[in-house]
């Protein structure tokens, strides 16, 4: 007989790793928009390819494989397409600004 498996509530919670690159790709939305602008989920994806990009030029020069920057940079694309959901209509997000760098 087949037993179902307990839904495990912290299946959807982000791993490190995703932390960590949103972190870099929220700090890249910061340097790419204007202060007070609204942070759109355009905004946020096309900050993703930014940090995903800074992120492969270090780690082609810390001699990684190919495939090894690719799927990093798959990782950014991912994580960017997750979090411009929460930065779009009905998002947990919506409406946030982009931070002055000057305030804590």
């Amino acid at each position: 007989m087949f037993k179902r498996k307990k839904q495990d509530p912290y299946a959807t919670a982000p791993s490190d790793e995703e932390t960590a690159i949103l972190q870099a790709v929220l700090v890249m939305a910061n340097r790419l928009g204007t202060v007070g602008e609204i942070m759109t989920p355009e905004l946020v994806e096309v900050a993703a390819d930014g940090a995903g990009a800074e992120a492969a030029v270090k780690w082609m020069r810390n001699g990684a494989s190919a495939e090894a920057i690719r799927q990093g940079r798959e990782a950014y694309r991912f994580v960017g397409v997750k979090a411009a959901r929460l930065f779009g209509p009905g998002g947990e997000f919506e409406g946030a600004v982009v931070a002055d760098p000057e305030s804590e």
